[in-house]
């Protein structure tokens, strides 16, 4: 069966975001500093909340809460079409020839299951997110679902300062990060009750195949990144593939590791990743040139201050496979 070629998709992820062919609303006006703002797409509204960013290479609707990293994410949230036909109609709005490649059955079978495995850890890593941002359909769906399952979920899992913030929030507003640099990296928090949630969605192995789950030795699965603050690591088009975990101060044992990360998998290579390259890539090619920093939270100063143009291997040297 053919289907569009990886080099079409690519060239579509590489468009400008604020391109005005995609949302022809009077409202929607191309802005001089790289940005664009309209009326939302999605609900109607007085006041302009839709809003793209080149440099960071991401749209948001404020008023529906949806947003995306692309020109397909915004076609199919758009237009509520799947992923194949976003793709064409992109195609067709932006000039771009489509070049189909045939594909074996066993090719086939492997597209849709590194396909499945993306869409898998997507949802995991909205339930981090909520969690971190302490919203009902993190927290407490995972605490529902846990005390159904006999998970370890209770009450006490999700305390709450004085001041309204989460524990995880308040170390890394203390660390000195925003509000809108935490939102753009999509930081989370891993609390204990995934394994619940995966197994009422019949996936628990591939949360293993993900990192996600791990098996004890003497039978049953535990929370891999449970007590840590999660940094989601995505592909150059922004897709999460995997994850870094950091664990919490108050989570901390002794001998443990302060950082996880997910192992290889399917869809995650560590030595082809470049963290915050999604967010860098547009600034990186503005200016001609890229700071290589260590680790996560160094990329997310480095992007706090306005050097968007910088990214961090994941622990391994610089290859000729991150180039």
């Amino acid at each position: 069966m053919p289907y569009i070629k990886n080099e079409i998709i690519d060239k579509i992820y590489e468009c400008d975001l604020c391109e005005g062919r995609l949302y022809l609303d009077p409202s929607y006006k191309i802005l001089s500093n790289g940005t664009a703002k309209g009326l939302s797409p999605f609900v109607k509204e007085r006041t302009p909340s839709f809003v793209v960013s080149n440099v960071k290479g991401i749209w948001k609707d404020f008023a529906s809460g949806q947003g995306g990293k692309s020109v397909i994410d915004f076609i199919q949230a758009y237009k509520n079409l799947d992923f194949p036909e976003a793709v064409k109609l992109a195609c067709e709005v932006l000039n771009i020839p489509i070049e189909y490649e045939k594909e074996t059955e066993e090719q086939r079978e492997k597209r849709q299951k590194k396909k499945t495995l993306k869409e898998i850890i997507s949802s995991v890593k909205e339930i981090y997110k909520e969690n971190f941002a302490g919203s009902p359909r993190g927290a407490e769906s995972l605490r529902g679902r846990a005390s159904e399952g006999g998970g370890d979920v209770q009450k006490e899992n999700f305390p709450k300062l004085p001041h309204g913030l989460l524990p995880a929030q308040k170390y890394m507003q203390e660390r000195g990060f925003s509000e809108e640099i935490l939102s753009d990296f999509e930081i989370g928090y891993a609390l204990a009750g995934m394994y619940e949630v995966l197994k009422e969605r019949g996936q628990v192995s591939e949360g293993v195949a993900l990192g996600v789950l791990k098996a004890y030795q003497n039978g049953g699965y535990y929370d891999f990144f449970k007590g840590r603050i999660i940094f989601p690591i995505s592909d150059k088009h922004g897709h999460c593939v995997g994850f870094g975990g950091r664990v919490m101060p108050s989570e901390a044992k002794e001998g443990a590791p302060k950082y996880l990360n997910s192992p290889e998998s399917e869809v995650f290579h560590k030595s082809e990743l470049l963290y915050g390259f999604h967010l860098a890539r547009n600034s990186m090619a503005q200016r001609g040139e890229v700071y290589l920093v260590e680790g996560y939270t160094d990329v997310m100063r480095m992007h706090q201050i306005g050097l968007r143009n910088c990214v961090a291997t994941l622990g391994t040297a610089l290859s000729a496979q991150h180039l």
